[in-house]
């Protein structure tokens, strides 16, 4: 599932981003809405949040708030990153143009209600990124809270895989909500389950088994295409079953 719309919302300390030393807290909130179709993807099982997968959520500000100037200048290109998992934060806030980061953000809880198909991340603490505190001046304070942050957003799912004794029997693939003109879901069934998916794909799935190998190509191709595959994917689609029709064809 993608966001197809959603909000943010960040309450930044703006004695601790300005350095002033003081000891009580100097709250801005920072409204933002997310820029429809977002690819922020998420798994969803029997109607139970999986997770994340790596992507991000476009911001649009919705308020103007006085901020430090370095922030202010990178306000109207800031993303809400999921970070591989590799990293030692899950989310970041970046500049989605130069990828400075501004904030990491941890303790969040994710929450999805599968009947209203909403995400929510609630309790995330905005905490100064290392490039932020060197730019700041301030290196010391990197890992240092700056604030909170909070995100609902409604999602549309983009591919439902229906499995049977952990077997994939069909996939659909639904238009998105707000696409004009959107036509019925493209699905596959039977020995093609995993169409979209390019590493799904060998000549098993082949419906029939044509006599040449450039007729096997030839049928790989015009069924990706029938089963409404982007362009995007038929490329190395193609490009991966040449490869492997190229050393059949030095067999025969």
């Amino acid at each position: 599932m993608i966001v197809e719309n959603g909000s943010v919302t960040m309450d930044l300390d703006l004695n601790q981003l300005n350095g002033t030393g003081a000891m009580t807290r100097k709250l801005e909130t920072v409204r933002f809405a997310v820029a429809a179709k977002s690819f922020f993807s998420i798994l969803v099982f029997n109607d139970l949040l999986r997770g994340p997968e790596q992507g991000s959520m476009a911001l649009i500000p919705q308020n103007s708030p006085t901020l430090s100037a370095a922030l202010s200048a990178s306000l109207n290109q800031l993303t809400v990153e999921k970070l591989p998992s590799t990293q030692q934060f899950d989310l970041a806030v970046r500049d989605a143009k130069t990828g400075f980061a501004f904030f990491n953000i941890r303790g969040h809880q994710y929450d999805y209600d599968a009947n209203a198909q909403l995400l929510s991340l609630n309790g995330g603490r905005l905490v100064i990124s290392r490039e932020f505190a060197n730019a700041l001046g301030r290196p010391s304070e990197a890992g240092s809270e700056a604030g909170k942050i909070s995100i609902g957003a409604a999602m549309q799912p983009i591919e439902i895989t229906q499995l049977v004794d952990r077997a994939p029997i069909s996939v659909v693939m639904p238009p998105l909500r707000s696409a004009a003109g959107a036509q019925a879901p493209a699905q596959a069934q039977g020995p093609t389950p995993l169409l979209g998916t390019s590493r799904a794909w060998n000549s098993s799935m082949l419906p029939l088994e044509p006599r040449s190998a450039s007729q096997r190509e030839q049928t790989l191709v015009t069924t990706a295409t029938s089963q409404s595959i982007g362009l995007h994917c038929l490329i190395p689609i193609t490009r991966s079953f040449r490869k492997s029709l190229s050393h059949e064809r030095r067999r025969e």
